[in-house]
């Protein structure tokens, strides 16, 4: 009976896994087959898996008006602009509290507190703070609470790899002369690289896929790929918005698919490094 429960077990897994990756790809599937539709095929039931006739109409629409190309654009300067602020703050920040013990509890507790809050607590005193300094639908107006947001993670993701470095390596360094101010930045920075890695694009995904702080601190001039895939989904009820939103989400995807085939191995290598660190 043993061998008989040995068998079958990974038929079990394998069934389950299959079922999580079909879960998991679907939408992406969709999206991708939906942006070579037409305006027919779109709305037409029995819905079409896939494109009878692909057609490039939907992404000729989406980016003949600039919006599309426009907030790309946008998504990609907030995206990377956060991504930077948040680990020039989050990294030495994160040293500080491997390092030294003082305020560990408010460090890593009031954030937990800031992130189970909705956005709109954050959101909606900054919009009237911004509203008296005139940076409402401005990129600098995004990247700062992007940053101010998303450093928390660039803390959590990084200690644990500081940690795991000795002390004694610092201390070997100081008498050698190394100056205590370099310490961090020239020393520790390149020995957990890994982890700084994986904190940049977990947080450059973060800021790509941000919707509700955009939505209220923006007009016009600086919307993203969220807030335009919106606009075209609202769109789509009368016309083949549909079809401009799943294009401008299929070329979001790129980062992504960059991510993916650059940095696969560095991210496999990097969590499992900070899995035993923990």
């Amino acid at each position: 009976m043993a061998a008989v429960r040995r068998s079958r077990h990974p038929f079990f897994v394998y069934t389950l896994l299959v079922i999580v990756v079909v879960a998991t790809l679907f939408p992406v599937f969709w999206v991708v087959s939906s942006s070579f539709k037409t305006d027919f095929e779109l709305f037409s039931l029995p819905a079409h898996w896939l494109p009878a006739t692909p057609t490039l109409s939907s992404y000729t629409v989406a980016f003949a008006s600039q919006s599309g190309v426009q907030a790309i654009s946008n998504s990609l300067v907030i995206a990377l602009g956060g991504t930077f602020l948040a680990l020039l703050i989050g990294f030495p920040s994160a040293y500080v509290i491997s390092r030294y013990r003082g305020g560990r509890f408010a460090l890593f507790v009031l954030p937990l507190i800031m992130r189970a809050s909705p956005p709109a607590v954050i959101a909606i005193p900054l919009l009237i703070f911004y509203s008296s300094l005139g940076m409402v639908d401005t990129l600098q107006g995004l990247v700062l609470p992007y940053s101010a947001v998303t450093v928390f993670y660039v803390i959590w993701m990084i200690k644990p790899f500081i940690d795991a470095v000795p002390r004694e390596i610092e201390d070997a360094a100081m008498i050698d002369g190394v100056p205590r101010w370099r310490i961090p930045f020239g020393l520790i920075l390149p020995m957990v690289a890994g982890g700084v890695i994986a904190a940049a694009i977990f947080v450059f995904v973060l800021d790509w896929t941000e919707f509700t702080l955009a939505l209220m601190l923006t007009r016009m001039q600086t919307q993203t790929i969220p807030l335009q895939m919106a606009a075209f989904n609202a769109l789509g009820a009368i016309s083949e918005g549909q079809g401009q939103a799943a294009a401008l989400s299929t070329v979001s995807l790129a980062p992504f698919l960059i991510i993916a085939y650059f940095f696969q191995k560095q991210l496999v290598r990097t969590f499992s490094a900070g899995a035993v660190n923990r």
